[in-house]
């Protein structure tokens, strides 16, 4: 779902793609996390001004 979403939107914030999927933000950071170390997903520039890219 969270690739789905990015896929979508790669500019969304944690905060607004945490309530898009209906999750706690913490729980988002932990799965983004994962996504990270699984190299299915890389967060590209500052956390303000960045974008997601889906590998």
């Amino acid at each position: 779902m969270i690739l789905a979403e990015i896929f979508k939107n790669n500019r969304l914030s944690i905060e607004d793609l945490a309530k898009i999927i209906g999750v706690s933000r913490r729980t988002l950071i932990r799965d983004l996390d994962k996504l990270k170390e699984q190299r299915r997903l890389l967060r590209v520039g500052s956390d303000k001004a960045g974008n997601w890219e889906i590998l």
